[in-house]
Formats: structure tokens, sequence, C-alpha cells
């Protein structure tokens, strides 16, 4: 059974902005994340639309909006990167149309994900408003048809510790889980693949036992949305104090 259609686009282009590493490197960056993505959705059963904005002509009347529309979208999502020209400027955030209540919904469940999910700092949830310079077409179009939208900017191609974050499978897979879980949450879908605590105690299991303050991570990992053990706590800290 089909599930819910998802129209999937590469956000704006930042390339003229950017040398041609960076050219290289964000269009890598968006297309391994959409192509992630575009497996895990369409793995689950949903429908999934991809909008190939590099090569319309006729990106400022909207047509690719209006093929959202046709298509009967009920999700449209634009993966991004971020670009300023100051260079201390990084980490992600997600936009929606102010006024859309959905697309609000939807973007704060992916900041929430995000929040725990990506290494980088949050600048959070931020409404796209007519006028001001979050007037993202990739988000108001696909809204005036009715279609929940947010625009989410992954990291600054402009920051070194950014840029080297987006040039990484990790993060790219990253970024594309995330997405798919907010995708499930939306539609309170279950069996939703790989909790985002599950994934992180994973980790910090890892690190306990690469830094020896536990002998094997198997006897906890049954158990990895319950808290570890207090002695378990307490010598992880006692440990690190010492150092």
């Amino acid at each position: 059974m089909v599930k819910q259609t998802i129209v999937l686009d590469l956000g704006y282009s930042n390339l003229d902005n950017c040398n041609l590493s960076c050219k290289v490197e964000e269009l890598g960056f968006k297309t391994a994340v959409l192509r992630t993505l575009q497996d895990l959705l369409c793995s689950d059963g949903y429908r999934v639309v991809i909008t190939d904005l590099e090569q319309n002509d006729n990106f400022k009347s909207g047509s690719w909006a209006q093929k959202a529309q046709s298509e009967r979208a009920d999700l449209y999502i634009s993966i991004d990167t971020g670009y300023s020209s100051n260079s201390q400027v990084r980490g992600h955030w997600v936009f929606y149309w102010y006024d859309c209540d959905k697309g609000k919904e939807l973007a704060q469940i992916w900041n929430r994900h995000a929040l725990h999910a990506l290494p980088h700092p949050s600048k959070g949830v931020r409404a796209s408003r007519p006028g001001e310079w979050t007037d993202f077409s990739h988000v108001r179009k696909p809204t005036q048809y009715n279609i929940p939208t947010i625009l989410i900017k992954h990291g600054y191609l402009t920051n070194s510790s950014d840029f080297e974050l987006l040039k990484t499978p990790e993060f790219q897979d990253t970024c594309a889980e995330v997405l798919f879980l907010t995708v499930k949450e939306y539609f309170n879908d279950e069996n939703i693949a790989t909790d985002w605590r599950i994934r992180i105690g994973e980790k910090a299991l890892g690190y306990l036992v690469d830094e020896r303050l536990i002998t094997s991570k198997e006897e906890f990992s049954k158990n990895l949305l319950e808290p570890l053990p207090g002695w378990v706590v307490w010598e992880m800290f006692k440990r690190l104090s010492q150092r």
C-alpha cells in the first residue's frame, strides 16, 4: 500500500557565491541526502517525487510548485545549505511559511530530532515571511497550494567546521535519517525506525568501551531507552575526574 506523497528538492543554490570546491561539495551533500532519504521513504512505502530545479527554465514562474500540486503532494521538503559573508556563522535551522500551522508543526518536529542527532549548533525554527530575507520561494510557493513545506539549511559552506561536516558520509546519512524520522512522526506512522535515543545510546556505549569506562556494551545494549545504572554513571564520572 502506497503511503503519502513527499516532494523533495535541492533547495537554493549558493553556487554563485562559492569557489569551485564549494560548488562540488554543496551539490554532493544535497544529492547524497536526497538520494538516501528517497531510499528510506520508498522502502517504507512512501511515494517520492523529485523536483529538478537545476534544469527548470521556469523557476520564477513557480511551475515546479504547480507540479507538486498536480502530484497531490502531502509534504514538500527542500534540502539546502547556508552561505554567509561572516565565516563564523554556522549551524542548522529550518524554515516554514509564517501562516501555515502544519508547516510549523513539521518544522518543530524536524528541529527536535535535529537537536539530538546533529553535532553542530541549532539556529532554531524560523518563520518565512513576505518582504523579509526569509521570503524563500521554496517555502512560499508550495504553501500557496496548501502543501506543508519546510526548507532546511543543514550547515554553512562558508564556515570551515560546517564545511568539513557537510562532506562526511556519516553526517549526510544522519541528515537523511532526521528527515525520515520527521516524516514518520508527522504522519503518526508506526514502527519509527531507530529511535534517536537508541542511536545516541549506541554511540555513548561505544565511547565508554573505547575509553575503558566499561568493559562491554552488550549487557546495556538491550536497554538503551533506559538510564544507565547508577554505578556506571558514578564510575564514569569518577574516572573522568581523575584525568
